[in-house]
């Protein structure tokens, strides 16, 4: 360990892992989807799916990523919540029009239902979400 608290462990030979050894381990329970996975990611759900469109330089994006975080909790086998990073993804992001971060999109049966840009308070998220669940098919 060094002095800074940082235990360094492997667990395979070309794979480091580091973590704080005074903090618990933490994991995600949103998944990262890019350009190669997004469209077979969409076509496959079967729940809706909640892709937070953001960027690491975006304080209000890390500020958003702590709520998703407990809403991924709530809505655990009622929605897919799954992250975009805009910078290493642009033709998504494009392709549906982000153009202000954080966006919040849902989709329903693979068609954009419905969107929260910019960071707004957890109640319109659960608005969001609670509509997305009960909803048939998407908004037409």
């Amino acid at each position: 360990m060094s002095a800074s608290g940082t235990v360094k462990s492997r667990s395979k030979p070309e794979q480091t892992l580091y973590r704080n050894a005074a903090a618990p381990t933490f994991v995600s329970r949103i998944l990262p989807l890019n350009e190669q996975n997004f469209d077979r990611f969409l076509k496959s759900s079967n729940l809706p799916l909640l892709v937070d469109f953001w960027g690491n330089w975006c304080a209000p994006c890390r500020r958003l990523d702590t709520l998703l975080e407990d809403l991924s909790r709530r809505y655990a086998g009622k929605v897919t919540f799954t992250k975009v990073d805009v910078d290493t993804a642009p033709s998504i992001a494009s392709r549906y029009d982000v153009l202000s971060l954080p966006t919040v999109m849902v989709f329903v049966n693979g068609a954009a239902y419905e969107r929260v840009v910019g960071y707004r308070e957890e109640e319109a998220y659960t608005r969001l979400l609670n509509s997305a669940t009960s909803s048939l098919g998407p908004r037409r």
